[in-house]
């Protein structure tokens, strides 16, 4: 039998279960799964559970593709509220191609 110690459990506040709780409500409001989420994430839907759970620290990077993937704004997701003038992400195609615009390739002689 295995007991679980009180210092392992998470913190009601700890930040990172927070941010768990919160994107699994927008999952849900989007219609995504964890593993459609997981798979923008580049990982399995176990360790995203994990996060999702406050058992695994989320990483900045993480919780902005997060965001970018349930369409929110950052704040959203880290407790604060989206700049009233805040009308979504851009989307991703259109930054790629901004970027493979400002890049041109030199043209054969």
């Amino acid at each position: 039998m295995t007991t679980t110690n009180v210092t392992d459990l998470p913190h009601p506040t700890d930040p990172d279960r927070l941010i768990g709780e919160r994107i699994l409500i927008a999952l849900r409001r989007k219609g995504m799964t964890q593993t459609d989420l997981a798979a923008v994430l580049g990982m399995d839907r176990t360790q995203l559970n994990k996060k999702l759970t406050g058992k695994r620290r989320w990483y900045f990077a993480q919780v902005a593709t997060c965001a970018v993937a349930l369409e929110m704004h950052l704040a959203e997701l880290v407790g604060g509220e989206a700049p009233v003038d805040w009308v979504g992400p851009e989307p991703i195609e259109d930054v790629w191609r901004a970027r493979r615009d400002s890049n041109p390739k030199p043209s054969d002689p």
